[in-house]
């Protein structure tokens, strides 16, 4: 059975997958901040989130999340081993 953090984690990816920024947006609070390890990055607030959301969603324009496994326990849970997934082969905008 999915609790109700399950379900949010689910509809979370389920966001991204959409490439829709409003709803991705929509999960956060306007005092988020959220930390992306693998690219060394920290968004303080949503206008820093909405502009790294907006060139995530332009650099990786078929960027999917797809989570292996969920551990939750009573009103907490945390989603491990994501994979993002995308087109090995799809020409990457220059960096810099």
């Amino acid at each position: 059975m999915t609790n109700d953090i399950e379900k949010m984690i689910k509809d979370w990816a389920a966001a991204w997958n959409s490439h829709d920024l409003d709803k991705i947006i929509s999960f956060y609070t306007d005092d988020c901040v959220l930390e992306d390890n693998g690219l060394g990055v920290v968004c303080h607030g949503k206008k820093e989130l909405v502009a790294f959301c907006k060139s995530s969603l332009i650099d990786v324009p078929d960027v999917r999340f797809e989570s292996k496994s969920l551990f939750n326990t009573g009103n907490w849970a945390r989603a491990r081993d994501w994979s993002k997934l995308e087109d090995p082969f799809r020409p990457r905008r220059p960096l810099g």
